[in-house]
């Protein structure tokens, strides 16, 4: 097939994808169309054609009207063809196109270089597991995010206008200088003053920290996640939490960056360096409800915070395939809030959860946030189970959506912690929680007088230092396992 011939195809099947999806609802023109006559009213506008490369190829503004891809090199492929158009961010867009291979790939982040874009970074000539690849490109205040899933020959490219790219993508060797002596890497899950609700810290090497969500939106969250960083900070001064990741937006994640935005003293006793969230798109989060999914108000609330510099954290958003280097530990992003929509998700907004796996000591600890049956999904359909080897595991959304086919498909879970004070049945499928305790080595919550979880890494089954209460809980509520019972019964 030549090349003309090729790029009609996509072009068509472009079509068919938008009545399908209810994508593009404007007929674009036929080949034939964009021939002398639209180049001699190109040239008399004195304008630059958005069909066009600068080495005369096409690209993808000559299949789609969508400002955000107008710039964008066309992605060449033999066999495969455009299914979808979605808005994925506020300001970006991603096409995906199935039937793509891993050499088509590589062509075409050869192609954006020769097309001026700047290869930011990317996952290495393995990715994830050689199962998951992705680079991101810069070029005029344009960022061009590409991602190729091998198991599903699937390839995606994702065009936004207001992208900022963390220095973490890149490993760096300043990141191990300057280790504490005798510091092992540790995660620590906190009690929190609700019987639902979930904060991570991460301590590295160097003293520094990672923080995931932080816990409810109450006074006594905010003052215990301050207080835990200041008590495990071994370098003098405030504690610097080196990337702050945030799951998706619900209160019982992001509630106590919220109290901080309203309590300057207590926010100052910590500096953030930045923060990694990616949000859902707009009608998405509108339909769900959520304020704080919106950027104007995630940008609020960050900019109360201080970086180390004196100034607001950058707000990174995290892609999936990426891979971030913090000292000797690594983050992969396993699964994003835009690769959700084509499995069937829920749509609930816990869906939008960013799920992340963090590397280190050669173990692997898995983190999801309240991620349900689409985002499980997802995973085990971009992964091999030899990659899902898990040593830590974070039950999802509180013990309520993991799924049987999950638990089957991943190759071990070693301990299991649940960010609750009680421990119910999954409500997707009844029965999954006492499933994946019978498939776990070990299973820590919240409640039977645990608290605040701390495990060091590497970590061994019988390991877990279960450091107690940190405060009466509010609202109390009753530690329930009913079968087909799944009301939350207040005291």
């Amino acid at each position: 097939m030549n090349k003309k011939n090729r790029f009609a195809f996509v072009f068509l099947a472009l079509l068919a994808g938008a009545l399908l999806f209810g994508g593009c609802t404007e007929e674009q023109p036929a080949e034939s169309e964009t021939g002398s006559e639209a180049a001699s009213e190109s040239e008399t506008e004195e304008t630059v054609n958005p069909s066009y490369t600068e080495n005369g190829g096409y690209t993808f503004g000559y299949y789609l009207k969508t400002g955000t891809f107008d710039a964008v090199p066309a992605y060449e492929t033999k066999d495969g063809f455009l299914t979808s158009v979605p808005n994925c961010n506020y300001d970006c867009d991603m096409i995906d196109v199935d039937y793509t291979t891993k050499e088509e790939y590589d062509a075409y982040l050869l192609k954006l270089e020769s097309e001026g874009f700047t290869r930011y970074a990317d996952s290495g000539e393995h990715g994830i597991n050689d199962d998951v690849y992705s680079a991101a490109f810069t070029r005029d205040g344009l960022t061009v995010y590409v991602i190729h899933q091998a198991l599903q020959s699937k390839s995606y490219v994702i065009a936004g206008t207001k992208e900022t790219l963390s220095e973490h993508l890149i490993d760096s060797d300043s990141y191990r200088e300057n280790l504490v002596e005798g510091l092992p890497t540790s995660l620590t899950l906190l009690d929190s003053a609700h019987a639902q609700s979930m904060g991570m810290i991460i301590q590295l090497k160097n003293g520094h920290f990672l923080v995931v969500d932080g816990g409810y939106t109450t006074q006594e969250d905010a003052v215990n996640l301050v207080e835990y960083l200041e008590k495990m900070n071994p370098n003098g001064g405030k504690p610097i939490v080196e990337g702050w990741f945030l799951t998706h937006a619900h209160g019982d994640h992001y509630g106590v960056l919220y109290m901080l935005s309203h309590d300057d003293a207590l926010a100052g006793r910590i500096l953030v360096n930045g923060f990694y969230f990616n949000k859902p798109n707009l009608k998405w989060a509108s339909m769900n409800g959520s304020v704080m999914a919106t950027s104007t108000t995630l940008q609020w609330l960050c900019m109360t915070m201080k970086n180390e510099s004196g100034g607001s954290p950058v707000i990174y958003r995290p892609v999936f395939g990426q891979r971030y280097y913090f000292c000797d530990t690594t983050i992969d992003i396993v699964c994003t809030t835009e690769m959700v929509p084509y499995i069937n998700s829920t749509t609930d907004l816990n869906e939008s959860s960013t799920s992340f796996i963090l590397n280190t000591e050669g173990q692997k600890a898995y983190i999801q946030g309240d991620a349900e049956t689409g985002c499980q999904r997802f995973v085990i359909s971009s992964f091999r189970r030899d990659y899902l080897d898990l040593d830590i595991y974070q039950v999802s959304h509180h013990g309520y959506n993991t799924i049987k086919v999950f638990v089957d498909y991943v190759k071990r879970f070693g301990t299991c912690i649940d960010p609750s004070h009680f421990l119910v049945d999954s409500v997707a499928e009844s029965g999954a929680t006492p499933y994946l305790i019978e498939h776990s080595d070990e299973f820590y919550y919240q409640g039977k007088g645990n608290g605040t979880l701390r495990m060091d890494f590497p970590y061994h089954v019988g390991e877990m230092k279960t450091l107690g209460y940190d405060f009466e809980l509010y609202p109390t509520w009753k530690e329930i396992i009913v079968p087909n019972n799944y009301g939350l019964y207040i005291e």
